[in-house]
């Protein structure tokens, strides 16, 4: 049985309940974030140079991105100044 947990904390609580009911032994993986440390430093490397060129800042231009994201994770029609 395969749980992700997100920033909701509450998940936790439900989980461990669960898990509690179990008699099987239980073994837990931390996964490492989708990009690595290198290409996470290029990501908000790349949007410090965008938003230099646009008049943002970095953090307001990964907002931008993150609002411009489906769900289905394709990037949406992005308009700046």
């Amino acid at each position: 049985m395969l749980f992700k947990l997100s920033q909701d904390k509450s998940q936790l609580k439900e989980i461990t309940e669960h898990l509690q009911e179990q008699t099987k032994d239980v073994v837990v993986e931390v996964r490492s974030p989708n990009r690595s440390k290198d290409q996470n430093a290029l990501y908000w490397k790349n949007l410090q140079v965008l938003g230099d060129a646009q008049g943002y800042t970095k953090d307001e231009m990964n907002s931008l991105l993150k609002k411009s994201i489906t769900e289905s994770g394709k990037l949406k029609m992005m308009y700046l100044k």
